[in-house]
């Protein structure tokens, strides 16, 4: 089980971000499960009670935002099949199409508010240290529902990895963005 603890106030967008403490990312190979989970000592996460996040979809779309700047054609039309595909998980989360298409939480694929600023900042933040090594994403917790009010509803908390602390479980070394770009 992936638990991410995190204090809903710190971007991500500074290189000293994780060593004040501002989150802490851990994989549990065989949780409890009998107990709400606490947070670990020297985290300020923001209330004392954990959620559990519902992750929907099983594929990811490469983001609309990513297209921006290209032809105007892509543009609508990618924005078009992200729309379209946020009113079928409303649909599976609500029971109907009707009211506003919002993100999803998802864990691995693409980043939902685009990843082109997230890997420009990334490679300053968390360098990639061996050859071949790229940034993952590897949970995108949207702010609609799991996180909801905690930084303006149209915001995801995401937890990037690189490949290779990945592969190793150095979830010690997770890096995570508070997103609302």
């Amino acid at each position: 089980m992936l638990e991410v603890f995190h204090d809903l106030r710190t971007f991500g967008t500074d290189a000293t971000d994780q060593d004040r403490g501002a989150w802490v990312v851990r994989w549990v190979a065989d949780p409890a499960r009998t107990e709400l989970v606490q947070p670990p000592k020297g985290v300020d996460t923001p209330s004392a009670a954990c959620q559990v996040v519902l992750a929907l979809p099983g594929f990811t779309l490469p983001p609309a935002a990513d297209a921006a700047g290209g032809a105007e054609e892509e543009f609508e039309s990618a924005r078009a099949v992200e729309k379209s595909v946020r009113r079928a998980w409303l649909a599976q989360r609500t029971g109907s199409t009707r009211g506003h298409p919002t993100l999803v939480s998802h864990v691995y694929g693409h980043s939902q508010h685009g990843e082109i600023r997230a890997r420009a900042l990334l490679h300053n933040v968390l360098p990639l240290s061996a050859a071949g090594d790229e940034h993952r994403l590897v949970l995108d917790l949207e702010s609609w529902t799991a996180l909801s009010g905690w930084f303006g509803d149209a915001g995801s908390l995401e937890v990037w990895m690189r490949d290779s602390d990945l592969q190793a479980r150095r979830f010690d070394r997770a890096w995570c963005l508070i997103r609302t770009d």
